[in-house]
């Protein structure tokens, strides 16, 4: 099967692990079974402890009567498959990200384990080849080829945002889409000719993330505000003596309270309407004030 996608680029690490078949150990007639067991090994710290786990599982399985334990001198000298300590500072290799349209028209993203995109760039049409293994419900990226016909993105929704915070240290700048979503920005998906400014509109393409549900923005850039649960407003700064204040009925955390000289009492707010973050409601809170 194949199909229209664009290609997101590389996604944040995800680990695949292997899964080997149950050892299934049949008891017949006769002196016990012998059986080998080899020390197990741990990455990192971890590995101090490895000692007294091998020596108690060789113990309970002796203990058991069941086996009759192989000398650790007939094991071969180098076991099989024996895992490796992760070098140090070494990063996971990403996994390529690619968005498709369901057959409903949502747009999804799918990530391609060892997928090759040589002379891909993020956001380029593609197209792909997707086959299933039999007894799974998940697709495969087969194969990857360049879609002449397609534009850009053309396999993601568009959408309108305002950005709420900006990125620092190990922070991520944050956009609130609507009164149910406020996601975070990798700086990748930036592509202003500027950096995100906090209360600044912007628009972006996004898909949601098949296996998670999640939603993730891509090629954000300065545009225009969105228009529901956003607002500019011009009113006066109540101030409370714990700190935080209201402009109209929207509310002002300390923070930003104190950017506003004390002796200013009108302000112009941008205001969005989201989710308590403590109780069951929605509330218009300040995301920027200025002296008016």
């Amino acid at each position: 099967m194949s199909g229209t996608a664009a290609f997101l680029g590389l996604s944040a690490a995800l680990g695949l692990v292997a899964q080997q078949s149950d050892i299934l150990i049949k008891i017949t007639k006769g002196e016990r079974p012998v059986i080998a067991v080899p020390d197990f090994r741990a990455s990192g710290e971890a590995q101090q402890y490895m000692g007294a786990f091998n020596q108690t599982l060789w113990d309970d399985l002796e203990k058991s009567g069941v086996f009759r334990m192989a000398s650790k001198s007939m094991y071969p000298l180098r076991v099989p498959q024996q895992p490796k300590d992760a070098e140090p500072g070494r990063k996971i290799r990403p996994l390529p990200r690619f968005a498709i349209r369901e057959s409903n028209g949502a747009s999804v993203s799918i990530v391609g384990p060892g997928v090759r995109c040589r002379n891909i760039k993020i956001g380029d049409p593609v197209t792909l080849v997707l086959g299933r293994q039999r007894d799974s419900d998940r697709d495969a990226i087969v194969q990857v080829s360049v879609r002449s016909d397609g534009a850009s993105w053309d396999c993601t929704d568009s959408g309108k945002g305002l950005v709420t915070r900006e990125a620092a240290d190990d922070r991520r700048a944050k956009v609130f889409v609507d009164r149910d979503l406020e996601v975070g920005i990798d700086g990748e998906a930036w592509i202003g000719s500027h950096s995100p400014k906090v209360g600044e509109g912007v628009r972006f393409r996004v898909t949601e993330n098949r296996k998670t549900g999640r939603r993730d923005l891509f090629a954000v850039e300065p545009g225009p505000r969105p228009d529901a649960d956003v607002k500019m407003t011009t009113g006066h700064l109540k101030r409370n003596p714990k700190g935080f204040a209201f402009v109209d009925d929207a509310f002002v955390p300390p923070f930003m309270v104190e950017t506003v000289p004390p002796e200013v009492d009108t302000v112009v707010a941008v205001l969005v309407y989201a989710k308590h973050p403590k109780e069951d409601r929605y509330g218009w809170r300040a995301v920027a004030i200025s002296a008016a």
